[in-house]
C-alpha cells in the first residue's frame, strides 16, 4: 500500500514538473516575440523621424537636395528621388533598414514654386 501511494506521488510529482516546464517555454517563447515585436516597432518609428527630417529640411529648402542625397545614417539606408514638373517639386523618400534591408518607411514630399515655375 505504501509502495502504491510513493508511486502515484512520483507520478503527481512529474507530471507537474513536465507542466511547469512547458509554462516555462510558453512564457518565454512571448516575452522572445514581445522583444523582436519592440525592437521592429521601435526601428520603423525611428525610420519616420528620419523621413519627417528630411522632409522638413526639403520643404523648408534648408538643404539641397544635393546634400540630403549625401547624408549616411548609422542605422538606414535611404533613397531620395526628386521629380521636378513646372511648378512643383516632388521628392520621394525610402527608408531601408541597414541590416535586413527592409522597407520601413515611404514619404513623398511635394514643394510647390509659385509664379514662375522652377527657380533659377
Amino acid at each position: 500500500m505504501n509502495n502504491s501511494k510513493a508511486g502515484l506521488l512520483l507520478l503527481e510529482l512529474t507530471i507537474s514538473i513536465l507542466f511547469f516546464t512547458l509554462s516555462c517555454v510558453v512564457i518565454i517563447s512571448l516575452f522572445v516575440r514581445s522583444h523582436n515585436t519592440t525592437k521592429e516597432a521601435n526601428g520603423i518609428a525611428d525610420a519616420i523621424v528620419v523621413a519627417e527630417n528630411i522632409a522638413e529640411q526639403y520643404r523648408s529648402g534648408i538643404i539641397s537636395y544635393e546634400r540630403l542625397s549625401a547624408i549616411e545614417y548609422d542605422k538606414y539606408d535611404v533613397l531620395l528621388e526628386e521629380n521636378i514638373d513646372e511648378d512643383m517639386y516632388t521628392l520621394s523618400i525610402h527608408v531601408f533598414d541597414k541590416e535586413n534591408y527592409i522597407n520601413y518607411c515611404n514619404l513623398e514630399v511635394k514643394k510647390y514654386l509659385p509664379e514662375g515655375g522652377i527657380e533659377q
